[in-house]
């Protein structure tokens, strides 16, 4: 068998766990690798963009065999790992740029190259709005499935679409699969970083309501109830100007050092 890349780089780490009664503590940025070598002792904590719980698989006490295993709940819980890719960023205050651009969005194609996030874009965004580009990566064989509704998709990286997104002034986020609802992507805040406001499905995304501090206005049920809000936000700039306000004050300033790290770990080990 062929190792993922994340099973072949983190392998070597693993072994001192064998024999060592030493704490341990995983950090993970992926559902997909929500996973732990079944014969190692469980960790002393799972952390990531989650809080809930995970089924793994495990080997028997005294199993003579690695087909001899089980299955067992394990709490996972929620720290800002989502949150790290902001440390080596500059904060930019925003709030008084006049916006001309008003919706994009930047998606690339599900992990497993299925159509599930085209259909998902599709059904909030392109049956409303036909002629909107999709700035991503995706494979050909979901360009052909875009073709097809004279969807567009451009391969532009969002590191080179810096004054785009600071002239953008909505986006959607798009959950990253439906059956980890409450798995919470960087997604929001890299949105929110530029300025723009992303609304996103409250019954899809984040469904454990971890951005507590992020208005409510913008989780919304279905997508007539977005763009009737993104209408009334254009109609109303004291509203638009007050959510800009509320989300800038999500980007704390200790988002933008190593405070945030070495606070995690503080907690960890004192």
């Amino acid at each position: 068998m062929k190792p993922r890349q994340m099973d072949a780089g983190s392998c070597y780490e693993l072994v001192p766990i064998k024999d060592s009664n030493a704490p341990v503590y995983y950090f993970c940025d992926d559902i997909s690798c929500f996973k732990w070598p079944k014969d190692l002792r469980m960790p002393t904590k799972i952390y990531s963009q989650f809080e809930g719980d995970f089924n793994f698989r495990r080997l028997k006490a005294n199993a003579e065999l690695t087909t001899d295993t089980e299955v067992i709940s394990y709490h996972i819980e929620y720290r800002p790992v989502e949150l790290f890719f902001l440390m080596d960023k500059k904060k930019i205050d925003w709030r008084n740029i006049e916006k001309t651009g008003k919706f994009e969005i930047v998606c690339n194609q599900s992990p497993d190259k299925s159509l599930k996030r085209f259909e998902y874009i599709k059904h909030w965004i392109l049956d409303y709005i036909p002629d909107q580009v999709i700035y991503g990566k995706w494979t050909d064989n979901n360009k052909e499935a875009l073709d097809k509704i004279n969807a567009r998709v451009e391969e532009i990286p969002m590191i080179q679409m810096k004054d785009q997104m600071l002239n953008t002034k909505y986006t959607l986020v798009i959950p990253l699969n439906k059956e980890y609802s409450a798995f919470i992507t960087q997604k929001a805040y890299s949105m929110i970083y530029y300025g723009i406001i992303p609304f996103w499905c409250k019954d899809d995304y984040d469904t454990s309501n971890i951005y507590k501090e992020i208005p409510d206005y913008i989780k919304v049920k279905t997508p007539e109830e977005m763009y009737k809000k993104i209408d009334e936000l254009e109609n109303n700039k004291e509203l638009y100007r007050d959510l800009l306000n509320k989300l800038y004050n999500c980007l704390h300033d200790e988002y933008f050092s190593d405070t945030l790290l070495t606070n995690i770990f503080d907690k960890i080990l004192l």
